[in-house]
């Protein structure tokens, strides 16, 4: 703004071009500064990281791996700012470091695997020729001059821009103290710590999951724990970033743009959900970039926009095969834009042909994406034949069972929570506003059909496909369903605005349900935990530090978490169905300790064959098999004659939210809670949370 006025006042006095050049100068000078703490960063990391001083990786691991790859790129191609403004910048920072340190440990680890230092310098090694690329680029001329309509956009930013954004990291914040535990959801954490004893990663799709932990534990030398439960939810929350760089730039109102930031948070779900660890959360944090850049790139014919996009979800497609979905909108966007090139603009797009290619064949080519999208054929095939047989049912939320075998179904007045945590009301708004639209009569742009695709999709999965019978997690998809939700809402208030048309109590209602919404994710995230609470950390610091290290803990309850990750004993489960006795129970130890005294073979990676056959005129005459070696882990047995045996119940997995729902009584077995008191063995440890027994 102070460059333009000076500019203004100087032009009348035919200094226009003196000015033009000292513009030029402080932009040099500012670019020069950046240089110089980005080299700082890189060199402060390196003598951390040479000298093993792990204070000093500790510190500068984060500007090192997340923010100084991105930071680099953007400086040397401000192409890829993407006409952002200051949040938008940082949020693509953040998000173009997190692809470009995922990659690059990706292939190491293919070539060297987990346990070598080549991870980190190949992350150094690549700062470094940026850096140099940049020094060079940043002093040529006609690069400078390239580039120079790539600019940030500017927008005022003050204090109040801090409000709403230390309103949303203060609600993770929050549902991270009341649940601080790193739980292993699906097995994610007992992965990562085989993988970094064994030197192997046991994922297959979702690879890069595991392993981009795996490479920020050993960049940082963090607590494996802090960084399991913390890394991809910082990622989440710098991402929401560009969706508030979107209301920056499209609404006028700081107290519009806060709310509608805020919306966020309207469905619990997607709060609580960031506190699972797991492939999903990567989605979650994928998501908003994808839609959102995707959608600008239509909005504002910039095909380069969607390319980039394109990379950034086939990246997502290793840490989670669902992440096709986002490759579909990317490829949505793509389609519109080369389509209005060709069809309105009618220009030549061999360029953009051949940059596409340039760009997508490597990704590609890393990630084996047609292997991942020839998966999707028999999935299709499976679809079509089972849609012949519909059998529509109305209400399926009551009970329904998933893939994985659960029993997930809500009754009775559980129902309306289930709809008040996955954003009912959120929904009921954006149907609200979409029909004002239709009265008003007005004009929706073409960009609405990529959120849209995204929603329709996720809707089916949620409240369609499972009334004909499919449960492809149900529960799950509304997290995804409500993230798109928020940007469809505002996508639906700049038309409103857009038309100078007021709707009255509109404020009030993006007012009222933030506060709903983080009220709910405030008792969730106390209360919906399937494998530890805080309050169940003494019993498990208990059976870490006072019992012998071949103890046998044995459980009715989902205990594994507790007492083999944070107690670092052997654990052993039993799943009475009904209440039983002191004889029963005594039987159902025997047969879990016998089960522990055996040894086991488990196979990690299955032999598979890929043949490669050369075809001529139809015929072969080259037929190749690559047999891949069967990798199997020996599991040695748990249980002797000597060990000791305790048995373990939790109190507080009784307390829970939802603890009527059938795979919840499976999980903290109410039926028994009475029961084990009766049976006169020693207590060792005992709190108003859990009790530990002495069996044997």
């Amino acid at each position: 703004m102070n460059k333009l006025i000076l500019k203004k006042s100087f032009a009348g006095k035919g200094e226009l071009s003196l000015i033009d050049n000292l513009i030029k100068n402080m932009r040099l000078s500012s670019t020069t500064f950046k240089l110089s703490v980005y080299l700082l960063i890189l060199v402060l990391y390196l003598i951390s990281f040479l000298f093993k001083l792990n204070f000093g990786m500790y510190i500068f691991s984060m500007p090192f791996l997340l923010y100084l790859p991105g930071a680099l790129i953007i400086e040397t191609f401000p192409i890829l700012k993407f006409n952002s403004g200051k949040f938008g910048k940082l949020s693509l920072i953040i998000l173009y470091s997190f692809c470009i340190v995922a990659v690059l440990g990706l292939l190491v680890q293919n070539y060297y695997g987990f346990d070598t230092d080549l991870q980190v310098l190949s992350i150094a090694v690549f700062n470094i020729i940026m850096f140099l690329i940049c020094i060079f680029l940043v002093r040529n001329k006609w690069w400078r001059h390239a580039n120079i309509k790539y600019k940030t956009i500017f927008y005022e930013i003050s204090w109040r821009d801090l409000i709403p954004l230390i309103i949303m990291a203060g609600a993770i914040f929050v549902t991270i103290y009341l649940n601080p535990i790193a739980q292993d959801a699906d097995n994610y954490l007992s992965l990562l710590k085989q993988s970094i004893v064994s030197n192997f990663n046991n994922l297959t799709s979702r690879y890069i999951f595991i392993s981009f932990i795996e490479l920020y534990i050993k960049s940082s030398q963090a607590n494996i724990y802090i960084i399991f439960r913390n890394i991809y939810i910082i990622l989440f929350f710098s991402q929401t970033l560009i969706f508030y760089d979107y209301l920056k730039k499209n609404f006028s109102s700081n107290l519009i743009i806060s709310l509608l930031y805020l919306s966020l948070l309207t469905p619990s779900v997607i709060i609580t959900e960031l506190n699972i660890i797991r492939p999903q959360v990567v989605i979650l944090s994928l998501t908003l970039p994808t839609i959102i850049l995707s959608l600008e790139s239509v909005k504002t014919n910039n095909l380069h926009m969607s390319i980039a996009t394109l990379g950034i979800s086939i990246i997502a497609m290793k840490f989670h095969e669902l992440s096709i979905i986002l490759l579909i909108v990317a490829l949505g966007a793509i389609m519109i834009n080369i389509a209005r090139l060709i069809i309105i603009e009618k220009k030549k797009i061999w360029k953009n042909v051949l940059l596409f290619i340039i760009i997508i064949y490597p990704y590609c080519k890393i990630f084996n994406s047609s292997i991942i999208l020839g998966k999707t054929v028999p999935l299709a095939i499976y679809a079509i034949s089972f849609f012949t047989k519909i059998n529509w049912r109305w209400w399926f939320i009551n009970n329904y069972t998933t893939i994985d075998g659960f029993n997930l179904g809500w009754t009775g007045f559980n129902i309306l929570l289930y709809y008040l945590y996955n954003g009912a009301l959120l929904l009921t708004l954006l149907v609200s506003l979409y029909l004002f639209i239709l009265v008003k009569k007005i004009r929706i742009g073409l960009y609405f059909v990529l959120p849209f695709i995204y929603f329709i999709i996720f809707f089916s999965f949620a409240e369609i496909i499972p009334r004909l019978g499919l449960y492809f997690l149900p529960n799950r998809a509304w997290v995804h369903l409500m993230l798109v939700s928020v940007v469809i809402l505002a996508l639906l208030v700049e038309l409103i605005e857009k038309h100078k048309t007021n709707i009255k109590y509109l404020p009030m209602v993006l007012i009222i349900l933030p506060m709903i919404g983080l009220v709910g994710s405030i008792y969730v995230a106390n209360n919906n935990i399937n494998q530890v609470y805080k309050e169940e950390l003494p019993v498990a610091n208990f059976i870490r530090y006072h019992l012998s290290n071949n103890s046998v803990i044995i459980s009715s309850q989902d205990n594994y978490t507790l007492v083999n990750l944070y107690g670092t004993k052997h654990y052993g489960r039993i799943d009475p169905d009904k209440i039983i006795n002191k004889n029963e129970f005594s039987q159902l130890i025997q047969e879990e300790l016998q089960n522990l005294s055996q040894e086991k073979i488990i196979i990690i990676k299955p032999k598979t064959i890929q043949i490669n056959e050369t075809l001529i005129n139809d015929q072969i005459i080259e037929r190749k098999e690559n047999i891949s070696p069967q990798v199997t882990q020996l599991y040695e047995a748990t249980y002797k004659n000597n060990n000791p045996v305790y048995f373990l119940y939790s109190f507080r997995k009784l307390k829970g939210f939802n603890t009527k729902r059938e795979y919840k009584k499976t999980i903290i077995d109410q039926k028994n809670v009475d029961t084990y008191g009766s049976f006169g063995y020693e207590i060792i440890y005992s709190d108003e949370n859990a009790i530990l027994y002495r069996i044997q």
